[in-house]
């Protein structure tokens, strides 16, 4: 969406100055129908956007899942749902245009605006819906304009299943040679991930404390890194007390060890 939104963002400030009396949002979604259409089929990570219509105060998109998401969506719907969260979704979308400056609280109070995404699978098949509502809007840019002193969008259960949701289907899965990621599952305190040595046995690394904190050191600069790309969601896990669990087996089975890395430890 950023990219689509670059695309024509600098026009829609210049018809904001020729139009001040228009919503903004309302301008900004009116233009995306038409990016959106001009640039179908659009590819993203989780599948191809083939059209938008813009009925009255709906903005209407759909896009066709890819073959991975496709069979997901058809075999584990309930768990893949979770995906689905119009709340985060919303987040998403008007991230580009809060940071630029182009809605005020207003625009988006006013604008009665709202969006409606269908999803399709490879063979035609419509497995899910998502609506984000004017209240979600309005909700997502306060969230955005007051930073980190809001509430989290979604409880602590929430934040389990949505990592779990969105890792746990491409397991296993090799992350670099000689090391998969064979699953992810949910604890109390968060997600638990679990990883594989393809070549090393449990008794080939000595896990001294020294070792397990230099571990953790690199865990959480992975985690800073991840967090860059979506830090609302970080911020929210870490003010539910979202605890990351990383665990190391070897080739024999057996446990190697174990890291725990509170999404708090981000921020310090």
């Amino acid at each position: 969406m950023k990219r689509l939104f670059l695309g024509f963002i600098g026009m829609i400030a210049m018809l904001s100055a020729a139009s001040a009396q228009e919503n903004m949002l309302r301008l900004l979604l009116t233009e995306t129908e038409k990016q959106m259409n001009a640039m179908a089929p659009m590819e993203t990570p989780m599948g191809t956007v083939t059209k938008a219509d813009l009925n009255g105060d709906v903005l209407e998109i759909d896009m066709t899942l890819n073959d991975l998401y496709s069979q997901i969506a058809q075999e584990k719907l309930e768990s893949f749902s979770v995906l689905f969260d119009s709340k985060m979704a919303a987040i998403t979308f008007l991230t580009p245009i809060v940071d630029g400056g182009f809605v005020s609280y207003e625009d988006v109070k006013s604008s009665g605006m709202s969006l409606f995404y269908r999803y399709w699978t490879t063979n035609g098949k419509m497995v899910a819906d998502m609506t984000i509502t004017p209240s979600d809007m309005l909700a997502a840019f306060v969230r955005l304009d007051s930073k980190s002193d809001a509430l989290p969008l979604n409880d602590r259960q929430f934040y389990i299943d949505y990592n779990i949701a969105s890792t746990a289907p491409f397991c296993p899965m090799e992350v670099e040679e000689g090391l998969i990621l064979s699953k992810a599952e949910a604890s109390s305190n968060g997600p638990v991930f679990v990883y594989t040595f393809t070549n090393i046995a449990s008794g080939d690394i000595d896990a001294t404390p020294e070792f397990v904190a230099e571990m953790r050191e690199v865990l959480v600069t992975d985690l800073k890194t991840l967090s860059q790309y979506n830090p609302f969601l970080y911020e929210d896990m870490a003010k539910c007390g979202i605890v990351y669990t990383y665990v190391y087996n070897g080739n024999d089975g057996k446990e190697i060890l174990r890291v725990d890395v509170p999404v708090a430890d981000v921020f310090e």
